[in-house]
C-alpha cells in the first residue's frame, strides 16, 4: 500500500559524546512487536514471557559526531522476521573497529518497524498461514529475498547521495556532523 518505507540506522565511531543520550536497544512498541513474535518463535525464553527491551541501553549515542577521517561501510540485514536492533553488541563491535555500520530493517517482515508516523507490524505470520494454500514456503522465501534485495539497493543509493552531500532522510531529519563525508562508499560489505 503506497511507496514502500524502510527505516535504517546508522552506527559509527563517534567522538565527544559526552552530551548525546545513550539510544534504546528498542523503543517501546518495537519491544511489544518482538515480544509477540518471540511468544511464536520463542527465541529461548519460556512461554509467556514478555520483556521490557526498551529499558535496555546501548553503547550508541544519538546524534553524536562521526569521528573525522573515512570509513568503510557495512550494510546489516537481519535474520528472517528479525529487527535491525537484534545484533546490536556486533553492529557497535564493528563501529568500535571503525566501521560505520548501516542497519536495514525489513519493513512488514520484522516483527515491527518505528516509524515517525507510527509502526509497521510484521506479516510474516499471516504470511506463513497462507503457505499451504496461496504459495510455497519456497515462493515466500524468495518474495522475502527479492525485497531485502530491492532494499539493499536503495539503501546503497541512498548512501551515494548521503556521501554526496545530500540528505536522504525521508523526513530531511538533521544528520550526525561529518557523517556523508566520514563513508568509503567505495568500499562496503554487508
Amino acid at each position: 500500500q503506497g511507496p514502500r518505507q524502510l527505516m535504517v540506522s546508522v552506527v559509527y565511531p563517534a567522538h565527544a559524546v559526552a552530551p548525546y543520550p545513550l539510544k534504546p536497544y528498542m523503543t517501546t512498541q518495537v519491544s511489544a512487536g518482538f515480544d509477540q513474535l518471540a511468544a511464536v518463535y520463542n527465541y529461548g525464553m519460556a512461554p509467556g514471557t514478555t520483556f521490557d527491551w526498551s529499558a535496555i541501553s546501548t553503547y550508541e549515542h544519538v546524534g553524536a559526531p562521526v569521528t573525522a577521517g573515512r570509513h568503510p561501510v557495512v550494510l546489516y540485514s537481519p535474520g528472517a522476521a528479525d529487527i535491525r536492533s537484534w545484533d546490536t553488541v556486533l553492529v557497535d563491535q564493528l563501529a568500535s573497529e571503525g566501521y560505520v555500520v548501516v542497519t536495514i530493517d525489513p519493513t512488514y517482515e520484522a516483527s515491527a518497524v518505528q516509524f515517525p508516523q507510527g509502526v509497521a507490524a510484521s506479516d510474516v505470520l499471516n504470511l506463513l498461514g497462507e503457505v499451504p494454500s496461496q504459495m510455497s514456503e519456497s515462493q515466500l522465501l524468495k518474495l522475502l529475498m527479492d525485497t531485502r534485495v530491492a532494499d539493499t539497493e536503495f539503501v546503497l543509493d541512498s548512501l551515494d547521495r548521503l556521501a554526496a552531500g545530500k540528505n536522504p532522510d525521508a523526513e530531511r531529519r538533521p544528520l550526525p556532523q561529518g557523517l556523508g563525508a566520514s563513508l568509503d562508499t567505495g568500499e562496503i560489505g554487508m
